[in-house]
C-alpha cells in the first residue's frame, strides 16, 4: 500500500472512532434525561432490595457454617469418646 492509502485507512479510522464516541455520548444523554424522579426511586428502590437479598444470603450463609461448625466438634467428641487414646 502506498502511503497515501495508509493516510486514507488511518483518517477513516479516527471518524469512525470519533463517530462510535459521539453516538456513545448521545445515548449516554438520551438515557440521562428520560431518567425521572420516578424512574430514580424505582432505580433505589431496586437496589435496597438486591442489598437485603444479598445481606440475607449471607446471613444464610453465616448459620450453615456454624451448623458445620458444630456438627464437627460433636463429631470430635464422640470420635474422642470412642478412641480416648487419640
Amino acid at each position: 500500500m502506498s502511503a497515501i492509502k495508509h493516510k486514507t485507512l488511518f483518517e477513516n479510522l479516527a471518524a469512525s472512532q470519533l463517530t462510535e464516541r459521539r453516538s456513545g455520548e448521545t445515548v449516554y444523554a438520551l438515557i440521562v434525561a428520560s431518567m425521572t424522579p420516578a424512574a430514580d426511586d424505582l432505580a433505589g428502590e431496586m437496589r435496597r432490595e438486591i442489598e437485603a437479598r444479598h445481606a440475607e444470603a449471607d446471613r444464610l450463609r453465616l448459620r450453615a457454617i456454624e451448623r458445620a461448625q458444630v456438627d464437627a466438634d460433636l463429631a470430635q467428641r464422640r470420635f474422642m469418646l470412642v478412641h480416648p487414646s487419640n
